[in-house]
């Protein structure tokens, strides 16, 4: 089979429901909270482990900024770095999250830019992580226990590198069978050549300041499979006085997946709707503008996310009460025509089909539309129909 016939196999066979299965698999079966917020901070859509976590409904956390869940306290310290994760990068902070009943919990919030300027974010509840490692500390009587039912690879190596200790977790991450494997082993030996530096680096950096936190490289296996794990490490001191380094480690492959899959399928959307000649608008409940085509910008500009539609109408109109309907559940498509005011001033007539969007419960959270410029069809139609009149009118003469 040829290239293209493959291509073009490829995509006849990436249909809607292909998108909607994905959709509900990464959100609905996800063990972690999953938010996606516009490019304001606020959540336009969250799975139900979020709204779990949190206590509130998925409703209530629509229209929510991320930074209502902070804890007031946390608030102060360091925010996303916005470069960081406009340059692509995925950033990582420790914090607390105010749950709708008062209570406090310990999260680890993972933010990733989505192409569209959307943040993904996936928060895990690390409570019982912290728990364990203050735990793992204060109780030598729990200590083995504690490490090979924690379900995260553990590991204390020496400065050198050499491991010391470890569990059976850690030495299925480095990909051999069993705990002997890996003692007297150095750390280097299944870490990825690539990260050989920037591994040594943080090490470095964690005899400096005691610790290191969501340090992500890969594990290489026997089998040369790339495994990407997440490491913190605590320096220990041992009775003998020799620094010795604590490390907890688990594999990020499924959260790497969930975000490398989400951002191919927003990447794939983008591209098939920025390729069409018609504005494609979506709007919440509030009839706020949350997302446009390139074709969309291009007409009401850059600066439309985060406008209400109703800023861009020319005169009276009956547009909202025509899709009404939509914002409250009726799944048919509803054909509009509405003079908006393009971004050079300019009055033109669009022709809108607008279509009600909704959650994974049913519940209306908005709704997408196209549209067309037909100013000049309507001119032309108005003029043809003028010079009947005149043509008619001639004749009775």
């Amino acid at each position: 089979m040829s290239d293209t016939k493959k291509q073009g196999k490829h995509a006849a066979s990436w249909d809607s429901s292909n998108c909607e299965e994905l959709h509900r698999v990464l959100f609905e079966e996800a063990a972690d909270g999953i938010f996606i917020a516009d490019h304001c901070g606020r959540h336009v859509a969250v799975n139900s482990r979020g709204a779990e976590m949190t206590g509130y409904s998925r409703e209530e956390l629509i229209g929510m900024n991320i930074t209502d869940l902070i804890s007031p306290e946390d608030l102060a310290l360091a925010p996303l770095s916005m470069d960081d994760l406009r340059q692509g990068r995925t950033v990582v902070k420790e914090r607390r999250i105010r749950r709708k009943n008062g209570d406090l919990l310990l999260v680890e919030i993972s933010a990733r830019m989505l192409p569209d300027e959307k943040l993904l974010v996936i928060i895990r509840n690390i409570t019982e992580s912290e728990l364990a490692e203050t735990e793992l500390r204060e109780s030598e009587g729990k200590y083995r226990q504690l490490i090979e039912t924690t379900g995260t690879g553990y590991v204390i190596i020496d400065d050198q590198g050499r491991v010391i200790d470890a569990n059976q977790e850690y030495a299925h991450l480095t990909g051999r069978q069993g705990v002997e494997d890996v003692i007297g082993h150095s750390v280097l030996e299944w870490t990825a050549p690539h990260d050989f530096e920037r591994n040594a680096a943080e090490v470095r950096k964690c005899v400096e300041q005691g610790f290191v936190r969501h340090l992500e490289l890969d594990y290489v296996t026997p089998s040369g499979q790339f495994v990407p794990i997440e490491i913190n490490a605590t320096i220990l001191r041992s009775t003998s006085g020799a620094l010795q380094i604590l490390t907890l480690c688990r594999d990020i492959t499924a959260r790497r997946s969930i975000e490398d899959a989400l951002l191919d399928l927003t990447s794939h959307q983008e591209a098939l709707l920025d390729a069409l000649p018609d504005i494609i608008m979506e709007v919440d409940f509030s009839k706020t503008y949350t997302w446009a085509n390139q074709a969309g910008l291009v007409f009401f500009g850059d600066d439309v996310i985060g406008k209400e539609a109703v800023h861009y109408f020319e005169g009276e109109q009956e547009t909202y009460n025509v899709v009404g309907p939509l914002f409250r559940g009726d799944e048919n498509v509803f054909y509009v025509e509405s003079w908006q005011r393009r971004k050079d001033g300019q009055k033109r007539l669009l022709a809108w089909w607008c279509r009600v969007l909704k959650d994974a419960d049913g519940d209306v959270t908005g709704a997408i539309s196209s549209a067309r410029d037909i100013t000049e069809i309507k001119q032309a139609e108005a003029e043809k129909e003028g010079l009947q009149s005149q043509l008619l009118q001639a004749q009775k003469m």
